[in-house]
């Protein structure tokens, strides 16, 4: 049987053909799409290291013009995925450490070493920066810089007692 698309970006953007979004908003909205489906389970070598499809993606450009109806799309499949993880469009750094916590995920390898792999994955779709991150914090921006490769994260904050 011939394959009726090229990619599985061509066939988002045949399916939303209609929404009255530009074209790079979908070819965009598709790839965010399939990294967010594809977590930390694939992966290259290129340069003797694991390097994962993670995307920060930002449709930028004026109200109206059809962002969050591609963006609704992605949402609407990624809910669709079983046990993908979907975390919320407003976090604070606190939480987005918690809810990436509670996003660990275990692919199991029989017959490798090691046998399983765990990780965090999480996906977060906010159809407004300004939701996402209400003022600038160099803080949490730092934070997603720093937990973007995933190498692990940690801090400690001084309680009252000290």
């Amino acid at each position: 049987m011939a394959r009726k698309h090229a990619s599985w970006i061509e066939a988002f953007m045949e399916y939303n053909a209609a929404a009255p979004s530009p074209n790079l908003f979908k070819h965009w909205a598709a790839v965010s799409a399939i990294s967010g489906a594809l977590e930390r389970k694939v992966w290259t070598k290129p340069y003797g290291f694991n390097l994962y499809p993670n995307t920060y993606v930002s449709l930028v450009g004026p109200a109206g013009v059809g962002k969050s109806i591609v963006t609704s799309q992605v949402q609407k499949l990624w809910k669709e995925i079983p046990d993908l993880k979907v975390g919320k469009s407003s976090l604070t750094k606190a939480s987005l450490m918690d809810e990436l916590r509670d996003a660990e995920r275990h692919i199991i390898r029989p017959g490798e070493t090691p046998s399983y792999i765990e990780f965090h994955f999480l996906n977060i779709l906010s159809n407004e920066l300004g939701v996402f991150i209400p003022a600038y914090d160099a803080e949490f921006m730092s934070a997603l810089t720093d937990v973007w490769d995933g190498h692990g994260y940690s801090e400690r904050r001084r309680g009252t007692k000290e």
